[in-house]
């Protein structure tokens, strides 16, 4: 019974006018060697031929172009760019925090300055980092709709 109505689903959902969300599931119109994506360096690129899709550097921008046709690719994406982001700055804020507890004249209020911006920095670092699994992901979930 369940086979069933997993054959049926589809079916109802094209009659129900869902026609746009079943194009949307079948992903992006074009073939694997041409638009496969991965990253190299620090850059997302497609293809072959490598095309620079998006820098993946210090600050990342709006990736939903480069995972058009794929809404779960987009959305781990934005995930992704989300905690990049976030654990850039903490990463930066930490930095800087370490180098001015260093050369404070006040060693206690020094301390306290350099032992935060280490906790920063190092949750900083993590926090970006945690983000790449997510951009694995929907890089994985993007290139399995390709044709």
């Amino acid at each position: 019974m369940r086979s069933f109505l997993r054959l049926l689903a589809p079916l109802l959902v094209l009659l129900a006018g869902g026609g746009d969300l079943l194009a949307q599931a079948a992903g992006p119109d074009c073939e694997y060697a041409a638009c496969a994506l991965r990253v190299k360096g620090g850059s997302l690129v497609k293809g072959v031929e490598e095309e620079k899709v998006v820098g993946l550097g210090f600050w990342v921008g709006d990736l939903d172009e480069a995972f058009d046709g794929s809404p779960v690719s987009q959305e781990l994406a934005a995930s992704y760019r989300q905690r990049h982001n976030v654990g850039q700055l903490m990463w930066l804020t930490g930095s800087i925090a370490l180098v001015l507890g260093v050369f404070d004249a006040d060693e206690n209020r020094g301390t306290v300055v350099t032992v935060s911006g280490l906790v920063v920095l190092v949750t900083g670092v993590y926090f970006s980092r945690s983000g790449r699994d997510r951009l694995n992901r929907a890089i994985w979930e993007y290139n399995r709709l390709v044709n």
